[in-house]
């Protein structure tokens, strides 16, 4: 295997683009196997959550990342948060230094970690509008025009986290990975300001290359919040989320690697997504059979992206996939703007809709069949064809006033592309790809008529990591 530097350069830039988001800001919380990573950076914004319930608003972006050496650890998270139906705006940075305590080698069985320190919390003017209007300027996106509350506080602040939870091996089966499950929580005090906190369960996959993790958390608050931008961001938050996040290191990288992560409040439709590089998050070591799997993230034509799964049986293809058949079974989720997804509505002058956009999410599971050719100097070429089932959910979202309308059907999706494999862990590819809903709907908005959930066909460009579980 060669190492790859440039796409961990690439990563890098990715992650520096927008922001950071951890579940509480300032309180780096342990990995699935109870580790700290040694070094992380998360960019995130509410785009990245989900498509039809976002309309770029509350906590809009986030950029930081955290430090761990020998106990230490040093962490810092900037937030651009916009409150649009009171056309108001701040922005948030927390800087926390601290020690953390816990195992650090992965172990079977009953582990605990945990992390506490202190630092200061700012909310005020922080150039927020600036870099937010900069990167939709760039995007070809209408700028957010809103007046900043009228306020600075510097505060004294403390944060902290902890898990702990038991993995294991399946008993049935002989693999490298584990599997488990952990309570979280974590927790941020600014002194005569505000108390807030999240806690709850999660269920852990941890393999050669990366891990995985699915739960639900509880997110409170209380006390006095600085501003009415922050106050309104922080009643948008409370309540129950469901959230989800990978770590993924391939072998040849060092320990680097990137991380995703999502969730999304089902009752207020906040919703929130980063991706960033990570360093030692903390795998299984070697030992049982392996699974192949390939971690993929795709951005479609329109302004869409997508997170695919896909898992290689090694009975199933020939010649361990090289010059021969490559089979997998395929878990696809994209979400965002539609490829014509920007409409121009005629409604009445009492009811304008600003920037509306036509936005979905869809998953589905389903099946490729592909074929690998021989080795060209360092690249393998794969075309293949993908089909699958699931769900879709279509609705219109404006910049202004959220969604105006939605409907959900089944869909068949079928795709077909090339991946480029350079090495043997990292590829690049395009594809295109369509749906079939089973039915659309009408809707109609002022004096305008929306079809939601019609087929379609999109572009995409894919880069995949694989991975051993």
């Amino acid at each position: 295997m060669s190492r790859l530097p440039g796409c961990l350069a690439v990563l890098v830039a990715l992650g520096c683009v927008v922001s950071m988001h951890a579940a509480v800001a300032g309180a780096p919380e342990p990995g699935p196997t109870g580790k700290f990573p040694c070094a992380a950076t998360e960019t995130g914004n509410d785009i990245l959550g989900d498509g039809v319930g976002n309309g770029d608003d509350f906590r809009t972006a986030t950029l930081g990342g955290h430090y761990a050496d020998r106990g230490l650890i040093l962490a810092v998270e900037g937030s651009i948060l916009t409150h649009r139906p009171a056309n108001t705006r701040s922005d948030e940075l927390l800087a926390i230094a601290g020690w953390a305590w816990g195992q650090e080698d992965p172990n079977l069985g009953w582990r605990w970690s945990g992390f506490i320190g202190g630092g200061v919390r700012v909310d005020r003017y922080l150039a927020g509008d600036e870099i937010q209007n900069g990167l939709h300027r760039g995007l070809n996106v209408d700028e957010v025009k809103l007046t900043y509350d009228d306020h600075e506080s510097y505060r004294p602040a403390a944060a902290g986290s902890f898990a702990v939870g038991w993995l294991g091996v399946p008993s049935a089966l002989d693999l490298t990975g584990w599997w488990g499950g952990q309570l979280v929580g974590a927790g941020q005090y600014a002194l005569k300001g505000e108390l807030i906190a999240e806690l709850g369960p999660r269920l852990v996959l941890v393999g050669r290359d990366g891990s995985y993790w699915v739960g639900a958390r509880y997110h409170w608050r209380d006390g006095d919040p600085p501003s009415a931008t922050v106050a309104a961001t922080g009643e948008h938050e409370d309540g129950w989320w469901i959230n989800s996040g990978t770590y993924i290191t391939p072998m040849d990288w060092g320990g680097w690697g990137y991380q995703v992560k999502a969730g999304i409040n089902p009752e207020s439709r906040a919703a929130f997504g980063a991706i960033g590089a990570i360093l030692s998050p903390g795998t299984v070591p070697a030992g049982g059979e392996e699974m192949t799997l390939q971690h993929d993230l795709a951005l479609y034509q329109g302004g869409s992206f997508g997170v695919q799964l896909r898992w290689y049986p090694t009975r199933m293809n020939l010649g361990d996939g090289v010059d021969g058949r490559r089979c997998a079974a395929v878990l696809d989720y994209r979400f965002g703007t539609e490829p014509d997804g920007r409409l121009s509505l005629d409604l009445s002058a009492d009811d304008t809709l600003s920037g509306a956009d036509l936005r979905h999410d869809q998953a589905t599971i389903g099946w490729e069949e592909g074929y690998s050719s021989p080795r060209c100097g360092p690249f393998t070429f794969i075309p293949y064809a993908q089909a699958g089932l699931g769900a879709r959910l279509e609705g219109v979202v404006s910049e202004g006033n959220g969604t105006r309308a939605q409907a959900v059907t089944v869909v068949v999706r079928g795709a077909a592309g090339v991946r480029v494999f350079c090495g043997d862990v990292f590829s690049f590819g395009f594809s295109v790809d369509g749906w079939l809903p089973a039915r659309s709907e009408e809707v109609q908005l002022g004096a305008s008529t929306v079809t939601l959930n019609d087929s379609g066909w999109a572009i995409g460009f894919h880069t995949a990591a694989e991975i051993a579980w």
